[in-house]
């Protein structure tokens, strides 16, 4: 379990023990006063007043906004509000209402706006001794732990520290691995705000890591602020002109995190989702205007169709897959939009088999185009590579890919050999995945699609330098694979 060292909680002012949420605040801030009634909370433009409330278990918060628009204050984590899924109104807050929740058990709640995530602060809850029990595993967790101390390490020093922390995490903690990409999202997300008063804090050829849920959620949370659409995408441009030669693929993934931001975008716009089919509708136009490229406009929507399937995990806006086949949805959407549609569906379709491979897969089978199917099962997947990163399990998941329609087995095996890329130890992700490659049970076919994926596309992933040195150490008959 991971532990704030007893030095830095000396250090700390007693509220920010445990913060997971933005930003280390000095202890005169919590002293400014603001002007609302008691028990109020107050988003203004700079966030929440105040940032910390102190109250007694049994006493009621009633929650505001004067930015003029909708929003929807709800427990940590984004966007799932799993740590006390009671504390959610469940919808937005239209921007004349508010919105009260009673706290009858002691504790520290940290909550976030869903709609502007980068909105962020903490009630403590006393008892009657006036005590604030505050222990992260409590309610969150490892994932909150290991989150409270990678954003220790951003507040105090900055992206690179973050990712710093991320690499120790990913090598030291079990189970870790699984998390990454959610800690990363929420990096990025927190990083806004620092943005808004230091422009170049973003610019870290670390924050790649973990399949770069850094960008997703740094789009989502400048796009959402910002409302600013061309912005957006020079700012995406940007960060490709000035990490492009180190990361090579950043740029496309800020765009796909474009996306992440048209999704609660539109749902602040309106306050409203509306149909599922008009909502999307409304985001892919913001990715239209945004994207002048093909590829570009695909990594964004793919981001809003990631974003619609995580809706669906969470149940938001009624949708449920009980009731609905998300799947419909993509045999409406543009041609050019379909393969993103289906592809990215795939969270919320392993989500319904259970995290069972050959269960979603069959239900990706029944797409009734063919031509998407191959690119879907890849998709499907990379996911699961996520929560199959221990080479203890690399056999099973190959008897998994085995299973399915001989036409299939060839994706399968590449879309998890690019899942291991994608997710893997920082800076050495290319290690995992060719031990699977070189897993001595694999057929030709299969070793030849795992290759490709390991070492084919490495110069995208990494620096053309890096790629070159990672191609000379492995095996001359691997060599073949690697870019020319």
């Amino acid at each position: 379990m991971v532990q704030i060292s007893a030095t830095m909680k000396k250090n700390l002012p007693p509220v920010a023990i445990g913060v997971s949420l933005l930003v280390f605040l000095g202890a005169a801030v919590y002293q400014i006063f603001f002007s609302v009634p008691p028990g109020t909370i107050v988003l203004k433009e700079d966030g929440f007043h105040p940032r910390v409330l102190n109250i007694r278990a049994g006493e009621t918060v009633t929650f505001r906004s004067d930015l003029g628009k909708y929003f929807w204050p709800a427990s940590d984590f984004h966007p799932t509000h799993t740590i006390f899924p009671a504390f959610d109104p469940k919808k937005p807050v239209a921007p004349e209402d508010t919105w009260a929740f009673t706290f009858e058990k002691p504790g520290v709640y940290k909550y976030h706006d869903h709609l502007a995530a980068y909105y962020f602060g903490i009630i403590r809850v006393s008892d009657e001794n006036g005590d604030v029990p505050e222990n992260c595993m409590q309610e969150g967790g490892e994932f909150e732990c290991w989150q409270n101390e990678i954003f220790f390490a951003l507040a105090e020093h900055g992206v690179d520290a973050a990712y710093d922390a991320v690499t120790r995490l990913f090598n030291e903690a079990p189970g870790f691995a699984e998390s990454c990409h959610g800690i990363a999202h929420n990096i990025g997300l927190a990083s806004y705000q620092f943005y808004r008063t230091d422009h170049n804090f973003i610019f870290s050829p670390k924050a790649i890591v973990c399949a770069a849920g850094f960008y997703h959620g740094f789009m989502e949370g400048y796009l959402g602020a910002s409302g600013d659409i061309a912005g957006s995408a020079r700012l995406c441009d940007e960060i490709g002109e000035r990490l492009g030669a180190e990361t090579p693929g950043a740029r496309l993934q800020c765009y796909h995190g474009l996306g992440h931001g048209a999704v609660e975008t539109t749902v602040a716009e309106s306050g409203s989702f509306g149909t599922r089919d008009e909502f999307v509708a409304q985001a892919i136009t913001l990715c239209e205007q945004a994207s002048e490229g093909v590829l570009e406009r695909y990594r964004c929507v793919s981001g809003i169709y990631n974003g619609v399937a995580n809706l669906y995990i969470n149940g938001a806006y009624g949708l449920s897959v009980k009731s609905d086949n998300p799947l419909l949805m993509c045999a409406v959407q543009k041609e050019e939009y379909k393969e993103a549609c289906y592809g990215n569906m795939n969270s919320v379709v392993l989500w319904a088999a259970d995290n069972d491979l050959f269960s979603a897969s069959r239900e990706l089978l029944t797409i009734p185009d063919d031509r998407y199917k191959d690119k879907s099962i890849e998709y499907l997947a990379s996911l699961y590579a996520v929560a199959n990163m221990d080479e203890e399990s690399f056999p099973a998941v190959l008897e998994e890919c085995r299973r399915l329609p001989g036409a299939y087995l060839v994706p399968c095996v590449r879309g998890f050999a690019q899942g291991l890329l994608e997710h893997g130890s920082p800076g050495i992700e290319y290690k995992k995945v060719l031990s699977f490659c070189r897993m001595s049970s694999l057929s030709a076919v299969e070793r030849d699609a795992c290759l490709f994926a390991a070492l084919g596309s490495a110069d995208t992933w990494y620096s053309k330098d890096r790629a070159r040195s990672i191609c000379a150490e492995v095996t001359s008959e691997e060599r073949a694979y690697c870019p020319k």
